[in-house]
């Protein structure tokens, strides 16, 4: 029986730089992937993502760069999947920052069915990046801590 591997593209989009949808979407079409894990993106840059390359998505707050008043500006983050998708959670990793600083760091996670008796649960998370090596190292804890806990259960 021939198994088929499972494809996924991940990538950080810098959505606040306002990126050309379709060029990013036909760069993912290319790829034909079953998942894609993207780090700071708009809610709506999601949404107009997902449509364009027909898949569902899930998009998660990480935070908000001016104020609750610009809310359009949010970033954060969106799996998405040609697949059903189910939405299953999200957790902060790093501790007591403000969901107005670019420093807050979260995981979000979603089940993910291929229609073929393949199911896989996928987390994306965006950690702390250039010199923040401690952090890096404590979110990249919290995450595995996590991940653990889902799988005992």
């Amino acid at each position: 029986m021939l198994v088929r591997r499972w494809s996924v593209t991940t990538w950080n989009v810098h959505g606040a730089e306002r990126p050309p949808i379709d060029r990013l979407a036909a760069t993912i079409a290319a790829e034909s992937p079953d998942i894609v894990a993207i780090q700071e993106i708009r809610s709506a840059q999601a949404r107009s993502l997902a449509k364009a390359l027909s898949m569902q998505s899930y998009w998660t707050l990480k935070h908000y760069p001016y104020t609750r008043l610009g809310c359009w500006y949010a970033e954060g983050l969106a799996i998405l999947s040609p697949h059903e998708l189910a939405p299953t959670g999200s957790s902060e990793l790093t501790l007591g920052e403000s969901r107005s600083s670019y420093l807050r760091r979260i995981v979000q996670w979603a089940d993910i069915d291929r229609g073929d008796g393949a199911r896989v649960r996928c987390y994306n998370a965006h950690l702390s990046s250039g010199e923040a090596v401690f952090e890096r190292r404590a979110e990249a804890a919290r995450l595995a801590h996590l991940i653990r806990t889902h799988r005992s259960n």
